[in-house]
């Protein structure tokens, strides 16, 4: 079975920072948060379905993970695209180091009942017809854009054994009121010089796919019902219906 199986390890969101529970340093922000710290994850890939030039090899391209369904249901060699349409893509290549990334962009929240008090839509894109008081966050490529209230902390905190004294790094020039804001992750993976206002025509771009999206997504649902069955399935839980 081990010989024809592949096993996934991975995680859902960064290290939450409350209590000591987590670290995500030098990364932004922590879990609950839209910073790279709360939303950047690792994992890793094991088996013999691997082909050998891809094992130990490192990747870093763009994926969500919504991505592993329709990657291990193509790979289990069944089709993922029956029935509703999906957000995840199949990462297969990419995994095997054969081909890029399938994403070019990849939306990480949009909280359309989370807004700020209408007067801080203000300056350069307070007319775009995406409400820029809106709580999202999304990256395209090297760019990651938020908009509206951050919510969270914001700072950057370091592990307690490299500094016991001073363990919170805080943004002297964080701006509770601005509702945009747009990071080059590549070059400044810790996010923190704004490029918002020198590249107006990117954040128009993304503003726009925040506008697609928020056509197309639905609320977040705080309880499924009905509830998972575990009756009559061998000990494992069934699909919720």
């Amino acid at each position: 079975m081990l010989k024809n199986s592949i096993i996934v390890f991975t995680s859902d969101n960064g290290g939450a920072l409350e209590r000591s529970a987590g670290n995500n340093w030098p990364l932004r922000g922590g879990k609950h948060t839209i910073w790279e710290g709360g939303v950047k994850a690792i994992g890793f890939v094991y088996g013999d379905l691997l082909p050998h030039h891809s094992r130990g090899t490192e990747n870093t391209g763009l994926m969500h993970i919504t991505d592993w369904f329709p990657t291990l249901v193509t790979l289990a060699g069944a089709n993922p695209h029956v029935g509703k349409k999906l957000y995840g893509v199949d990462q297969w290549k990419m995994i095997t180091g054969e081909g890029k990334s399938q994403r070019d962009d990849v939306l990480i929240e949009l909280v359309e009942d989370d807004k700020a008090n209408t007067r801080y839509r203000t300056g350069i894109f307070r007319n775009h017809p995406f409400d820029i008081t809106t709580h999202a966050a999304m990256k395209m490529g090297k760019w990651k854009l938020l908009t509206g209230p951050i919510g969270g902390p914001s700072d950057w905190v370091k592990p307690q054994e490299m500094n016991s004294d001073h363990r919170i790094i805080e943004d002297p020039d964080f701006d509770t009121t601005r509702m945009v804001r747009l990071y080059n992750i590549e070059d400044d993976p810790t996010e923190t010089t704004d490029l918002s206002e020198i590249n107006q025509h990117i954040v128009a771009e993304m503003l726009a796919k925040l506008l697609n999206f928020s056509k197309e997504t639905l609320p977040g649902q705080s309880r499924i019902f009905p509830p998972a069955d575990f009756d009559g399935m061998g000990e494992c839980m069934s699909p919720w219906v």
